[in-house]
């Protein structure tokens, strides 16, 4: 929608359970993503990380199923915020870092400056 923010960061939204969660970059999101879905929906994985796991019910956990990803890019209402549990993880800005130089010395691409 037109009058829909986006945002830089990624969310799951939960309106079953009244909860957002605010993904963020390098902090465990597919995990914990993994997590809500089998906890949430029953999804299981057998192997590595795939899109095509996706919750039935978007009530239940939405993340992003509608753009076949596995984060909403656009922010949740004002309401929700008010009224749902929100939560977020975070990395030792340090370790952070370090992955990224790592990151950019192995990978090849934009978002590393090359």
């Amino acid at each position: 929608d037109a009058g829909e923010a986006r945002s830089a960061a990624c969310y799951w939204v939960s309106d079953e359970y009244k909860f957002i969660g605010v993904k963020l970059a390098k902090s465990g999101g597919s995990s914990i993503v993994k997590f809500l879905k089998d906890a949430l929906c029953g999804v299981r994985f057998d192997g590595p990380f795939s899109l095509d796991a996706q919750c039935a019910d978007r009530r239940v956990l939405d993340h992003g199923q509608d753009q076949h990803s596995d984060c909403q890019h656009t922010m949740p209402p004002a309401e929700k915020w008010r009224s749902y549990f929100v939560f977020a993880f975070v990395r030792n800005p340090l370790a952070r870092r370090l992955s990224m130089v790592r990151y950019c010395r192995i990978a090849d691409g934009d978002w590393c400056g090359g």
